[in-house]
C-alpha cells in the first residue's frame, strides 16, 4: 500500500515527532516540487540569476526498501537543459547537490528511477523543505529555476 508523507505530517500533528517518524518510515512517499526562476537565490559564487521564464513541475517517488529516488520532470519555457539535482538547503539558501537527476528524461510520461542511499531519502522524507529541486541551462549555469520540496499527493 502507497503511503505519502501527508501521513506523516498528519501524525506529527496528532501524535507530536514520534508519531510523524513512525508514518515516515512507510516504504514509499510521494514529493512535489514547483520551480520558477525567481526562486533561484544569488550565492556568492553565482554569476547570473534565474531565468526570468521557464519553469520546472516535478513529482518524486521515495522507496527506502528498493533504495530508489523515481521522478518525473516537466520543463517549460528552457531551452538548453544541461543538468539538474536535488540539493541540500532550506527556502532562499543555496547547498550541495545530494541527487543528480537526468535531463535526457525530462518531459516523459515514465518516471526515471535512480539508486539513493537509504539514511538519505529518510531525511529528504523527514523534512522535505530543507531540500530543492535545481535546473540548470547552458544559459543559466548555476540554476535557471529552483523550487523547494514539499509533500505532494
Amino acid at each position: 500500500m502507497k503511503k505519502l508523507l501527508v501521513v506523516a505530517i498528519a501524525a506529527a500533528t496528532v501524535l507530536g515527532t514520534q508519531g510523524a517518524h513512525a508514518a515516515a518510515k512507510a516504504s514509499t512517499v510521494t514529493l512535489t516540487a514547483t520551480a520558477t526562476g525567481g526562486d533561484v537565490t544569488m550565492a556568492s559564487n553565482m554569476k547570473m540569476g534565474g531565468a526570468k521564464t521557464g519553469s520546472a513541475a516535478a513529482t518524486f517517488v521515495l522507496d527506502t526498501k528498493k533504495n530508489t529516488l523515481c521522478y518525473s520532470v516537466t520543463t517549460k519555457g528552457l531551452t538548453g537543459v544541461a543538468e539538474a539535482h536535488i540539493h541540500m538547503g532550506a527556502k532562499g539558501v543555496d547547498g550541495n547537490d545530494v541527487v543528480t537527476l537526468l535531463p535526457a528524461k525530462f518531459n516523459k510520461k515514465a518516471a526515471t528511477c535512480v539508486k539513493v542511499a537509504s539514511k538519505l531519502l529518510g531525511e529528504i522524507a523527514m523534512n522535505p523543505a530543507s531540500y530543492y529541486l535545481n535546473v540548470h541551462t547552458k544559459a543559466y549555469a548555476d540554476g535557471a529555476v529552483r523550487g523547494q520540496l514539499a509533500a505532494g499527493m
